[in-house]
């Protein structure tokens, strides 16, 4: 790795990058990607209606809040098609 270069972490599939908590407040239930703290949609992992950590969170499930799979399909597209799939290290 050169000077100002920086390591990435490995491309993960969509399907494969996130966890999943589930909002069952509504009917019927919403299945949101959890970033530490915080869903992609911005809502509080400490809500007491979020429950179900532990599996991943996909996109292409039809309980999928639709603002997470925005914000994932808008950070998938960051990764430059070349890059995906790869260590940065590998070149």
């Amino acid at each position: 790795m050169g000077p100002g270069e920086m390591l990435r972490p490995p491309y993960r599939p969509t399907a494969d990058r996130w966890c999943a908590a589930v909002d069952a407040s509504g009917v019927p239930e919403v299945e949101h990607a959890v970033v530490t703290t915080l869903t992609l949609c911005g809502m509080s992992v400490e809500r007491e209606e979020l429950t179900g950590y532990g599996y991943s969170w996909s996109p292409l499930r039809p309980t999928a809040c639709t603002t997470c799979r925005s914000v994932a399909a808008d950070v998938d597209a960051r990764w430059p098609v070349g890059r995906r799939g790869r260590l940065a290290r590998d070149g």
